[in-house]
């Protein structure tokens, strides 16, 4: 698949959420003031995404089959997400947040080792001879990975598993701001309205928290 098609699916994890806390799992039910503030976020990410549409088609060399196997894929991911957060939901009887999220930890380390298992002969895939890479990598470990995820482990304790879920989409909105910011990059009407509806969407569905 293309990039703009691959950013497209992440809106659709906190849908997906809603939609199966109400069926089949019956966490939660769907008022009016929800599915507004779903769609109203998921447009803002939706808007910030409009100036790259196509960007990326006439270099898109990606077959045909591949292409379906990467949406397929992409479409399994965010269901895979929708899923772990209603999956917490009756842990948290019975564990702590950091007990429920090292367990999730040590099968994520489990399914990752058994997929680079076959890489192992190629030591120049695992060879990083920059300072940067290293301190990218720390980053994102730490950060972007535990933190992050201790953090939404934490916060679906108290919250509908859709409004935890739901604060990804404010990912792209800070990632825009943050490029502005640091790295100089345009920060048009448009991707102001799209941070608007983000944070409407937001509150709208903050307000439904059972």
């Amino acid at each position: 698949t293309n990039p703009d098609l691959a950013a497209m699916y992440q809106p659709l994890s906190p849908l997906l959420t809603a939609m199966l806390a109400v069926y089949p799992w019956r966490y939660e039910k769907l008022c009016v003031t929800k599915l507004m503030g779903l769609v109203v976020g998921c447009s803002g990410v939706m808007m910030m995404l409009v100036p790259s549409f196509g960007a990326s088609a006439g270099q898109d060399s990606t077959s045909p089959r591949n292409s379906i196997a990467g949406n397929i894929l992409l479409a399994l991911c965010a269901l895979s997400a929708a899923v772990y957060f209603l999956l917490q939901k009756p842990l948290f009887g019975s564990y702590s947040h950091l007990m429920v999220n090292a367990s999730a930890y040590m099968a994520s380390a489990l399914a990752q080792g058994i997929t680079c298992l076959p890489l192992l002969p190629c030591s120049e895939l695992w060879r990083v001879n920059h300072t940067a890479v290293w301190a990218a990598l720390l980053y994102s470990s730490i950060c972007c990975s535990v933190c992050a995820y201790q953090l939404m482990t934490w916060a679906n304790q108290y919250l509908d598993a859709s409004i935890s879920n739901c604060y990804s989409i404010v990912q792209p909105a800070v990632a825009g701001l943050l490029s502005y910011l640091w790295l100089d990059e345009p920060f048009t009407m448009m991707d102001a309205a799209a941070t608007g509806l983000v944070l409407v969407g937001l509150a709208l569905v903050g307000s439904t928290n059972a």
